[in-house]
């Protein structure tokens, strides 16, 4: 976790910078932590293990910092790879023709993760 500790920092700033800017007035702020599209490369290669570790360790920092701001913080990880992170998003049809952006299907599910979070404005 600590070689992530710069990252929180970086978001932090971000998220303060985004507040001061707004000067006090009504913000509506979400943040979203990332989806694993390699899973099954991950597991021929036999990375899987560390990959998901790694990403899971991102994870919890974009959460971290998300968490300082009261900012709500969805999960796509979760979606998408399941709460194991073993799933492959692409068996769901969540991956796109690239293999590694999300397909319309994807995008609809981080659409809708969204929004069950509602629009009620920050309360830092």
């Amino acid at each position: 976790m600590e070689l992530y500790q710069p990252y929180i920092e970086n978001l932090k700033r971000v998220y303060e910078e985004v507040l001061a800017l707004r000067a006090g007035s009504p913000t509506i702020v979400r943040a979203l932590d990332l989806y694993n599209p390699l899973v099954i490369v991950h597991r021929e290669r036999n990375m899987e293990k560390e990959c998901t570790r790694c990403l899971e360790i991102f994870n919890t920092a974009v959460r971290q910092a998300a968490s300082a701001f009261n900012v709500p913080l969805v999960s796509v990880h979760d979606a998408f790879n399941g709460p194991s992170h073993r799933e492959d998003p692409r068996e769901k049809g969540y991956m796109g023709p690239d293999g590694i952006h999300a397909s319309k299907r994807g995008k609809r599910v981080i659409a809708d993760l969204l929004s069950r979070v509602g629009y009620e404005p920050l309360e830092p």
